[in-house]
């Protein structure tokens, strides 16, 4: 294990392009432990020890909710502190936003309306602080296409939580994932943005459009790219 003083961004980059997931985690939650941790390097550890929490729950097998949901709430607590040690880290509001968008499949639907407005405020202050982050499109774009796609139930609830509920469209989902594409070229471009914007036209009922982005979308898993991350 690299001393103390050897552990930088460039390193811990490089264990992620490696899939070294639970390593990262470990290394940031016992440097974060170390008396007299800079607020620089407390951000790297902090925003980085989330990633990993989330990267860890989407390998956990379906079945495992309970891993899941604690492995994902473990993350928030990570990006929740990162945000209250510097309120300017795009990292931390993205990883924030992308956690608790996760832990949707494990919270009463009361919840899970609250929770939007939130996950959406917190993916457009990183769009100000970092507009080119394809991810955080990708994730507005999945959020427009949620609300879009709610539930006859889900509308009435939130109608009783929020005096105007949230709003949005599978247009405005298209601009998202549009904008994903643009900032990530083939061959990095990922499988699930293709996806999801096939799920977006086919609600629009374009055909045509829904049946050319599945099939980009076979093409990637035959050219082994179907894992290609945002």
């Amino acid at each position: 294990m690299a001393a103390a003083e050897e552990i930088t961004d460039d390193t811990l980059q490089v264990q992620y392009r490696a899939g070294q997931h639970a390593e990262i985690l470990e290394i940031c939650e016992r440097e974060l432990g170390v008396q007299g941790c800079g607020k620089e390097r407390k951000v790297m550890f902090l925003w980085r020890a989330a990633r990993s929490c989330f990267e860890l729950a989407d390998r956990m097998p379906a079945t495992d909710k309970t891993g899941k949901e604690a492995m994902l709430r473990r993350g928030l607590a990570h990006a929740e502190e990162c945000i209250a040690t510097d309120s300017d880290s795009w990292q931390a509001y993205k990883w924030w936003a992308i956690l608790r968008s996760g832990l949707g499949d494990y919270v009463s639907t009361k919840e899970k309306i609250l929770a939007a407005v939130e996950i959406k405020e917190h993916a457009l202050k990183v769009l100000e602080l970092q507009p080119d982050d394809a991810s955080t499109q990708h994730l507005l774009g999945r959020w427009c296409y949620s609300v879009a796609n709610v539930s006859w139930f889900e509308r009435k609830a939130a109608s009783l939580l929020f005096a105007t509920p949230p709003e949005s469209s599978f247009e405005e989902a298209l601009i998202y994932f549009d904008r994903a594409d643009e900032l990530c070229p083939p061959p990095l471009r990922p499988v699930r943005n293709t996806y999801y914007k096939g799920e977006a036209h086919y609600n629009l009922k374009q055909w045509e459009e829904a049946k050319a982005a599945f099939q980009r979308c076979l093409d990637f898993q035959k050219e082994g790219l179907s894992e290609t991350e945002l």
